[in-house]
């Protein structure tokens, strides 16, 4: 026997344009605090841009920290450092990685600088600096070779 099917079907909503509004702003809203959230670099350039350069770095020192192979978080982290003025042993490492991988930022002169400089009031020899100099310029012209 075959059964007459007598399930109901709602009815379907109105189609209010104010809906799709409020959905729109909820999205705009949402999203970038959920991309916030989520994002440990959109949380590190907030603190950038409230100038709160402790609490960036020790975003991108946390992702060096869990993976050290992060080649693009070095000059970011490196930038930190230079608007914050640090010239510890953990920012110099942080200036020569960023050298050595030879990615291209606008501080590249700065830390090359800094870099030198630390390692002749350390203690080290001219050669030392000159070394990390010489290696920086290799890379600039390779680089200037490639593009």
């Amino acid at each position: 026997m075959h059964r007459q099917n007598t399930a109901k079907i709602p009815a379907t909503p109105n189609k209010n344009p104010l809906s799709y509004f409020f959905l729109g702003i909820s999205a705009i809203i949402i999203l970038p605090l959920l991309g916030f959230i989520i994002s440990p670099d959109m949380r590190a350039q907030y603190y950038l841009v409230r100038k709160d350069y402790y609490a960036a770095a020790a975003i991108y020192e946390k992702i060096i920290s869990r993976n050290p192979t992060r080649k693009k978080i070095y000059p970011k982290l490196a930038h930190i450092y230079l608007l914050s003025g640090r010239v510890d042993k953990a920012a110099i490492h942080v200036y020569k990685r960023a050298l050595q991988l030879s990615i291209n930022t606008n501080q590249r002169n700065k830390i090359a600088s800094l870099v030198m400089q630390k390692y002749l009031q350390d203690g080290h020899s001219d050669n030392d600096a000159i070394e990390v100099l010489e290696k920086v310029l290799k890379q600039e012209v390779v680089r200037k070779q490639v593009k």
